[in-house]
């Protein structure tokens, strides 16, 4: 849900009955044992705030913000709490000034990179986003001056993707959209390349609208669901759903994010939007059946898949991934039949809550180390960036990849 007025939540944390099986599945709980990290912990404390039976105000930034949105709280609750969205509210309502006032401070839009944070920032940090539109998501995911210097930056890319587009072909096949997003578009160019050499590799006829910008999702996640809609407008308008019958993206965390793009009735979005909207491995499998085209074996490659908490959990794709990796020449999955587990990024908490982040990333490799790994691929930029910054802090023997860039790596002929 986009999000939800003071009401709709109340409304929402009334259907805590307090049974506590989301503690089991907390990732940020099973790390803390603080209940108010849990959903139930944060649903009776939003609850106290809410109701006035408590001033909870040195609390409340700790209770929104510790939390990744990875929705297994949801998944496991037996009446429908949806503990992911009722956070993401809270976080709206705070920015909006609609409600939990105390805590506006915190999420307002300097703490997030967007005003005179971001400039001393700049200044100090070899100007690392200078050339990065202030509507990009990188804004939301990278720190701001005081924060934690140990964290690894990424090189920004010579040119962003789509400031030097491809000419691509005018073919027969499905007409096809591509949404890069913010990460390879100013950081892996490659990806998005990839990306495109598969979709005509399956027969697709790719198009590419330059005035795509981010999601929006890295900014709704911060509670600021002005910028959120500002993006999701832009992008409606460069998307016209009457020239192309796929709109595809090959981040887990954009492609969920797209298809409710038709679910906030005040954006207006055109009819068949969402329906249209499709994750791309769904896409590579289910609907363009895209088959390798080297057949011959390469070297030995033993790959563990990471399934990103916005496509396992929140979009049901599991297997396309696992059914694209396993096809490669020379590849083996391994650890394929393993439960998903979150990485610890959790976008703008990986900001917020820096040390307890990479806490959760070492807890996440643990659990692939056994496994001997070549190579980590997963499917969301977000995922990829935690992996990138945490594997060099534990200096791990694995590096880390994309579906799609081990697909065109493994599976297309040299470009």
């Amino acid at each position: 849900m986009f999000t939800m007025n003071k009401e709709e939540l109340k409304e929402a944390l009334e259907l805590c009955v307090r049974c506590g099986r989301c503690l089991a599945v907390c990732p940020v709980y099973a790390q803390t044992g603080y209940e108010g990290s849990a959903s139930r912990g944060k649903v009776a404390l939003l609850q106290a705030e809410l109701t006035g039976e408590a001033d909870l105000a040195d609390r409340m930034k700790d209770l929104l913000s510790q939390c990744l949105l990875c929705g297994a709280c949801a998944d496991i609750c037996v009446n429908g709490v949806r503990g992911d969205e009722i956070i993401q509210a809270g976080r709206a309502l705070a920015v909006r000034g609609g409600g939990l006032q105390k805590i506006k401070s915190w999420l307002t839009r300097d703490a997030l990179g967007r005003g005179p944070l971001t400039r001393n920032f700049l200044k100090n940090k070899a100007l690392f986003l200078k050339n990065v539109p202030p509507e990009s998501g990188l804004h939301f995911r990278f720190p701001v001056p005081g924060l934690d210097k140990s964290r690894w930056l990424p090189s920004l890319a010579e040119k962003p993707f789509l400031s030097n587009l491809p000419v691509l072909p005018d073919r027969d096949g499905p007409r096809v959209a591509l949404f890069v997003g913010c990460v390879s578009n100013f950081l892996r160019p490659g990806t998005a390349e990839a990306a495109v050499r598969l979709l005509e590799s399956a027969g697709a006829r790719v198009i590419i609208p330059a005035g795509q910008v981010c999601c929006g999702k890295p900014a709704l996640g911060a509670g600021d669901t002005a910028a959120a809609a500002h993006a999701a407008r832009k992008n409606l308008a460069a998307f016209n759903p009457d020239d192309y019958d796929y709109l595809v993206s090959f981040c887990a965390t954009c492609s969920e994010h797209l298809k409710h793009y038709g679910q906030i009735p005040e954006l207006g979005a055109p009819g068949g939007w969402s329906g249209k909207v499709v994750d791309f491995n769904d896409l590579l499998v289910n609907v363009l059946g895209w088959r390798p085209e080297v057949t011959e074996a390469a070297a030995p490659l033993r790959v563990f898949y990471h399934d990103p908490c916005h496509l396992h959990r929140k979009q049901g794709i599991v297997a396309e991934p696992r059914r694209i990796i396993e096809s490669l020449p020379g590849v083996e999955l391994v650890g394929g039949n393993q439960p998903p587990v979150c990485c610890g990024y959790g976008g703008i908490f990986n900001l917020w809550h820096y040390p307890l982040s990479r806490k959760l990333f070492q807890a996440r490799a643990e659990t692939i180390e056994p496994n001997h790994p070549d190579l980590v691929v997963t499917a969301c930029s977000g995922c990829l960036l935690q992996f990138e910054d945490g594997l060099r802090g534990l200096n791990l023997p694995f590096g880390i990849s994309t579906v799609v860039e081990l697909a065109a790596a493994r599976g297309l002929p040299p470009a």
